[in-house]
């Protein structure tokens, strides 16, 4: 019987001394853990966001239930203008109430940003319907809304514009072409005036040996009638 109750003795006090290991095991990870998501925000205010987003993987590589480095990493990534990962990273943080609907939040803006409103409008209208005082989520919702309307006017308005087909533009050169032979450059015009202005010279120089072979003639008959 003093057996047993030495043994019951030594297993309680092993499991306490293990329950105590992991106890300081798990205060040294969550100290470790804090460190880190204080060195990411010390970089995040920085604007070093790629330092900070280091620092908070470090601590999601360690902890996976880690909201709060999910929650930052998605603010750095969103500031490094990398919005599909930023929302992988807030959706990861919006299983937490307390990052829950700045998760959500930042989801929507991330949409917005990366252009795709329908996400961005969908997630503004649950977090409405989640929380109505969410004034912000109410205008960010009519903008993207807006936004959307203005990009569908945009795409009509562009189909509505008659594209030029080929024989329009082939029509165009032909009309062109008879234009510039209906027409006559400044340089071709004097051509041809110089052109008439050498062939009257030369009808008068013609002219002036016609009348000088008949002045000739006359003056060799009137001779043979003196003598």
């Amino acid at each position: 019987m003093a057996r047993n109750l030495f043994k019951s003795v030594s297993c309680k006090k092993i499991a306490l001394s293990v329950l105590t290991v992991l106890f300081c095991v798990c205060h040294l990870a969550a100290k470790s853990d804090n460190g880190f998501i204080r060195k990411g925000n010390r970089a995040y205010k920085k604007g070093d966001y790629p330092l900070a987003l280091t620092n908070y993987a470090n601590v999601i590589g360690r902890s996976a239930e880690n909201t709060k480095a999910f929650y930052n990493a998605g603010n750095a990534l969103y500031k490094m203008n990398k919005f599909d990962d930023a929302v992988v990273s807030y959706e990861n943080s919006s299983k937490d109430d307390k990052f829950s609907d700045r998760s959500m939040f930042n989801t929507a803006n991330a949409h917005f940003k990366s252009g795709k409103l329908d996400e961005a409008s969908d997630v503004y209208k649950k977090l409405i319907l989640k929380t109505p005082d969410d004034f912000a989520a109410k205008y960010n919702l009519q903008v993207t809304l807006k936004q959307k309307k203005q990009n569908e006017k945009d795409k009509d308005e562009k189909k509505k514009q008659p594209e030029q087909k080929p024989q329009d533009k082939d029509k165009q050169k032909n009309q062109g072409g008879q234009n510039n032979q209906q027409g006559m450059s400044k340089q071709d015009a004097e051509k041809l005036l110089q052109m008439a202005k050498e062939k009257e010279n030369r009808a008068m120089e013609e002219k002036a040996d016609k009348q000088k072979m008949q002045q000739k003639g006359k003056r060799l008959s009137g001779s043979g009638k003196d003598w």
